[in-house]
Order: C-alpha cells, then sequence, then structure tokens
C-alpha cells in the first residue's frame, strides 16, 4: 500500500529510486518485529532496523542543502538515543538477572521495587524509546 501511495514519487525522481520498495520493506519489517517481540534486546533490533530504511530514504534526495542537513541531524538524534536505550537496556540487564522477557521484567518489577537504579533504567528505556519513534516532545 505504502509503495502504490508513492509511486508517483518513483517515477517523477530524477535519479529513478531503483532501492527505494527495498528500503520501506526493511523499515516496514522492523515496524512489525517490534510490534511482535516478547524481549528487550529482540526490541531494541527492531528499532534499530526500522531506522535503518528510514536513515537511506531521507538521502533520497541528497543533491538538496536541506535533505543532507536534515539527515545528518536526524542521524545524530538517532545515535544519541540508541546511546540512551543501550543504557536503559544494560542497566535492566544489571539489575534483574531473571531474563529480559517483558513478563520476567514485569514479575521483577512488581517483586523488587522501583529501586533508584531501576528508575534511572526505566527513564533511559523510555526517553531513548521515544525519541526513536519520534514520540518526544523535544525531537527536533
Amino acid at each position: 500500500m505504502a509503495i502504490r501511495a508513492s509511486e508517483p514519487y518513483i517515477v517523477h525522481h530524477p535519479s529513478g529510486v531503483v532501492e527505494y520498495p527495498t528500503l520501506l520493506l526493511c523499515a516496514m519489517v522492523g515496524a512489525l518485529s517490534l510490534i511482535g517481540t516478547n524481549h528487550l534486546t529482540a526490541s531494541f533490533l527492531a528499532i534499530a532496523s526500522f531506522s535503518l530504511g528510514l536513515y537511506i530514504l531521507i538521502l533520497s534526495n541528497a543533491a538538496a542543502t536541506t535533505v543532507r542537513e536534515s539527515a545528518g541531524k536526524y542521524f545524530l538524534l538517532s545515535a544519541m538515543s540508541t546511546g540512551i536505550l543501550a543504557f536503559g537496556l544494560f542497566a535492566f540487564y544489571y539489575n534483574s538477572t531473571h531474563g529480559a522477557l517483558f513478563d520476567a521484567l514485569q514479575t521483577f518489577l512488581t517483586t523488587q521495587g522501583l529501586t533508584p537504579m531501576v528508575q534511572l533504567a526505566l527513564v533511559g528505556l523510555l526517553v531513548g524509546l521515544f525519541f526513536k519513534l519520534s514520540a518526544f516532545p523535544a525531537h527536533l
């Protein structure tokens, strides 16, 4: 559906965007795998594969200066949010030895409570996730 809706863009693009459907498919597979995951590491990898296709799609018209500037800003903000998300992920791994499945994390949080380190891990996970999904208020 998304490829059919973007057909006029592909046809009228000056350089003939051949890789556009593949990159869009990579982003869609990442988004769909994010929906179906039940593990912290798998969700981290799904978010990374989702944004990988978007990095390259932004640069599809690299002749324009504004496109290169926006792609650079998006890449830097995404790299920063990946670091924050990885910090939250590893902080959870450090605190919880029960595993990284969402059910095990729920059990861990209900039995252990919110210690200061767990609160910091939650903040890191949520801020990184919201930046990656462009849902954070101060994103741009």
